[in-house]
């Protein structure tokens, strides 16, 4: 078999394997088709072109300043003000399901675990996470309310852990952990003059203290790393997602950019590390390829 002939198949191979995960009901062109010579760049290209719409294998991260929760590779969610709800978009059937409308005040923080909806709110006040089961119809419905008013003054700053164990940052220098009946001492810590962000991330629990340190924490309260904050000063830190991918990124504000006010930096999830960065977008809407790539985008797309 010839050099070229190898590269063929190698490219087929990968056009089946690619095409069968990542797209539905999709036509393309066999990628060997656009080789020339000995030139395998174009593996690249095909790759980054496998979609068949305009949201091709894009997923979205943030709308409108708000973190998406992804749940498996066709399902993003992400809270709404104006409708006090949850808006879950299915990509396979493009309906958006509305859930906990006339049960949530004000939601913000979305987390999906173990087949329920966790969903951060404000009654009286206070702040608090609702949850939300699917029913004997097929629809979610409340279930649980949990007051964090005693625990945190910090509103919409949660993360649940694989166990259903809720962690939120206490008054007292602490992380600690609420479950049904008992709280407890999560991790200790430090806080600083500005909000800190709170979010679960790789089964356990990203604390983001700004002009301080960014600590992931495993599902027992141990560091798995801590990496100073890379930001400066005039930078502020709105959310942080997590996708699919278990890939981090961070949103931030950044007053002096003049092409727009916002930008997301993607970190390596096993160490902290800042390793990339979006061009600036205005309207906090932004999406990742399937490579990791960060860029602004354009919200009529979604939803």
């Amino acid at each position: 078999m010839s050099s070229i002939d190898r590269k063929k198949l190698l490219l087929d191979q990968l056009w089946i394997e690619m095409n069968d995960k990542y797209s539905v009901g999709c036509h393309r062109t066999r990628p060997h088709k656009l080789l020339e010579k000995n030139n395998l760049a174009v593996l690249s290209i095909f790759v980054i072109a496998l979609s068949c719409d305009d949201r091709g294998n894009d997923a979205l991260v943030f709308f409108e300043g708000r973190a998406i929760e992804t749940v498996g590779d066709s399902v993003f969610a992400v809270t709404s003000s104006p409708e006090k709800a949850i808006l879950a978009l299915n990509l396979k059937t493009d309906n958006i399901d509305t859930i906990g409308r006339g049960d949530l005040n004000s939601p913000v923080h979305l987390q999906f675990l173990g087949g329920r909806w966790y969903v951060s709110d404000v009654v009286n006040a206070l702040p608090s996470v609702k949850i939300f089961a699917r029913g004997e119809n097929g629809q979610f419905h409340l279930v649980r309310a949990v007051n964090l008013g005693e625990q945190t003054s910090l509103h919409h700053q949660f993360a649940v852990l694989p166990d259903g164990r809720i962690v939120v940052e206490s008054r007292d220098d602490r992380l600690v952990v609420i479950s049904q009946d008992s709280v407890a001492t999560f991790a200790l810590t430090q806080t600083g003059p500005r909000p800190s962000i709170v979010v679960a991330a790789r089964g356990g629990v990203l604390h983001a203290v700004p002009d301080s340190h960014l600590t992931l924490y495993n599902a027992f309260g141990n560091i798995r790393w801590r990496a100073e904050w890379p930001w400066s000063e005039d930078a502020y830190v709105t959310d942080i997602a997590i996708d699919a991918k278990s890939r981090v990124h961070v949103l931030a504000g950044i007053p002096d950019l003049g092409e727009g006010e916002f930008r997301v930096y993607s970190i390596v999830g096993e160490t902290g590390e800042v390793v990339w960065w979006s061009d600036p977008g205005e309207r906090a809407t932004f999406s990742v390829t399937l490579f990791g790539d960060i860029s602004p985008d354009d919200t009529g797309r979604w939803f």
